[in-house]
């Protein structure tokens, strides 16, 4: 049976249209069946990567799975997504506990407990400028990692930055798990069909750059530089303790801004100084003088689009970040 990859649908079950003698696909990974867990925030892809893995794989004779957990349905929460990849019908529907890889689009979601489970030989797929060595190292993770600066790659490609096209080619490449050309056709497909042909080809060109420029190594690779050790981020050991409160007003640190994949662009001109906007916005990210709106904070502002929905003169309207 077969059943449409399809836009809004939250879980897959597919069985491949293509052979499945076609493809290394799991063998590459040494296992029969390959659990891959997203992490992401909502807004930045994660979900749509996991469906795109999804129909590559079926594109190679494979069985596969593609489904979502969501916390707060709004832009900038945490968001989890999952494969399921195998050479043999998948019986199982239970949550991945296990995964064999584990991509993360937004690093500082690092800083959670995205390791859970991942099995000691499997997978570190992370959107981030820092070396495998400096990841496997900050997280204590004895597997293999594999990194790549997603924004750099999104900008070369003339596009948005997200990072869910760059980090699946980032994790084809890696792990051996899909095929260039599997992928490639999926991506071009799942964007043609809703975007056009124009941006189909950009994220395909994405998928290639992530493919060349993607870094893999090992925490325990020898020949780690002093240069290497000195800009890595801190240690779980050497981190503060979590929802610790220092100092009044600790909030302000916490920059939320880098979020966000959209942002509410402000006309001034069109504004009625209802304070519509002010009073709905979640993060206080309006800024007002004497009861008149001045400007958006963009340091805190996450892009839910709140204040652009409430507005009632089209004063408030969301762009693509860039």
């Amino acid at each position: 049976m077969q059943t449409e990859l399809g836009s809004g649908v939250d879980f897959y079950v597919n069985k491949a249209i293509g052979s499945a003698m076609e493809s290394p696909g799991v063998e590459a990974i040494g296992a029969e069946l390959v659990e891959v867990r997203w992490h992401g925030r909502g807004g930045q892809g994660a979900v749509t990567g996991a469906k795109i893995l999804a129909r590559a794989a079926t594109k190679e004779g494979l069985w596969i799975q593609a489904f979502s957990e969501f916390g707060p349905e709004r832009r900038g929460a945490p968001v989890l997504a999952f494969n399921r990849i195998g050479a043999n019908e998948i019986r199982t529907y239970a949550p991945v506990e296990e995964p064999d890889v584990v991509v993360v689009i937004d690093p500082a979601l690092l800083e959670r407990a995205v390791l859970r489970g991942l099995k000691a030989e499997g997978w570190l797929v992370v959107n981030t400028p820092f070396s495998p060595r400096q990841v496997a190292r900050n997280v204590s993770f004895s597997g293999t990692v594999a990194t790549l600066d997603a924004a750099a790659v999104s900008r070369e490609a003339s596009l948005p930055p997200l990072a869910n096209i760059p980090m699946l080619g980032a994790l084809a490449a890696a792990t051996g798990l899909i095929q260039r050309s599997a992928l490639e056709e999926a991506v071009f497909e799942t964007f043609r069909a809703s975007l056009g042909e124009e941006t189909a080809r950009k994220n395909v060109r994405a998928v290639n750059l992530a493919w060349s420029q993607v870094r893999i190594g090992h925490y325990l690779d020898p020949g780690s530089t002093e240069e290497e050790n000195e800009c890595a981020l801190p240690s779980w050991q050497e981190l503060e303790p979590g929802g610790t409160l220092y100092q009044p007003g600790s909030a302000r640190d916490y920059l939320t801004g880098m979020w966000r994949s959209s942002y509410p662009l402000f006309k001034r001109e069109e504004c009625n100084d209802c304070l519509r906007c002010w009073v709905f916005c979640p993060d206080t990210s309006i800024m007002t003088n004497e009861g008149k709106v001045t400007g958006i904070d963009l340091q805190y502002c996450k892009g839910c689009g709140v204040c652009a929905a409430v507005c009632p003169r089209d004063a408030l309207k969301m762009v693509p970040e860039n």
